[in-house]
């Protein structure tokens, strides 16, 4: 759907723990490349407002704050002309701060917002795609690891040192905000 030109706010709707982060993070992947300035995860699991989501998004992208601009217009100055994906993860945390998405789509036309929430934005444009929770395996469905719902923890690979590089990096993006420019992957902590 983010690959449709009128498509710029999608919102991944569900309960705590029904994977939302996870397909928002394989969607961020796949469409890396379509975007000229990337795509940024920012984590909004400590943020409380919209003043932190918005120095969050700030210090993800490597924003300064012009002093005789507030943050939002400082983002909108810098955003204006750019074509980037910002997915906001646990945006929950900050219901409150739907309208500045709002604004900061209405004034940036090459932005699009890939959201994962526990309750819809309600903004203007918003696409809503409901995550439902995988259902719980039922032991005589054969062994746990092929169930749907356990395959959402247990990576493909046999290789061990691949396991443990993938919960590194799980552990690396639920504890900093990460973000995806082509191939290279950037982090910064809270």
């Amino acid at each position: 759907m983010l690959g449709q030109e009128e498509v710029r706010l999608i919102t991944l709707v569900g309960p705590g723990g029904s994977g939302k982060t996870r397909l928002a993070l394989h969607v961020a992947k796949e469409l890396v490349d379509t975007f000229a300035q990337g795509v940024w995860l920012v984590s909004l699991a400590a943020a409380r407002d919209s003043d932190r989501m918005l120095l969050g998004i700030m210090q993800i992208l490597n924003i300064k704050p012009a002093p005789a601009l507030s943050a939002i217009q400082s983002l909108i100055t810098h955003l204006q002309d750019k074509h980037l994906l910002l997915l906001l993860d646990n945006f929950e945390q900050v219901s409150d701060a739907a309208p500045v998405i709002g604004e900061l789509l209405a004034a940036a036309p090459g932005l699009k917002v890939l959201v994962t929430s526990r309750m819809v934005l309600h903004l203007y444009g918003e696409n809503e795609f409901k995550v439902q929770p995988l259902d719980v395996p039922d032991s005589s469905d054969g062994p746990l690891k092929t169930q749907p719902a356990s395959l959402k923890f247990v990576p493909e690979s046999t290789d061990y040192r691949w396991r443990l590089n993938w919960l590194l990096l799980a552990s690396s993006c639920y504890h900093q905000r990460c973000s995806w420019h082509g191939s290279q992957r950037r982090g910064s902590p809270y």
